[in-house]
């Protein structure tokens, strides 16, 4: 999302992502077959999804559908702090 100096939401890809944070983070569709992308690298997916996860200073948002599985690189994520609605 935007900064002190530009407050407005910005659209980045995971790649595009690498090396900036921002103080929130929202990661849409955090599915399996979208992340890791069915037919992918698994290495470089995982690696993918760990700069996604790293980028937020403050906050972490991931969005998924209880209808479509959930991503499996998600397996290791401590649940002490993920707060489900």
């Amino acid at each position: 999302m935007g900064t002190a100096s530009n407050p407005r939401p910005q659209l980045s890809t995971l790649h595009a992502s690498k090396g900036r944070e921002w103080k929130a983070v929202i990661i849409l569709g955090f599915h399996d077959g979208l992340l890791p992308l069915e037919g992918s690298d698994l290495h470089e997916e995982r690696n993918l999804a760990f700069v996604g996860l790293t980028r937020a200073k403050d906050q972490l948002i991931l969005t998924m559908s209880r209808a479509m599985p959930m991503s499996p690189l998600l397996a290791g994520v401590p649940l002490a702090h993920v707060r489900w609605p």
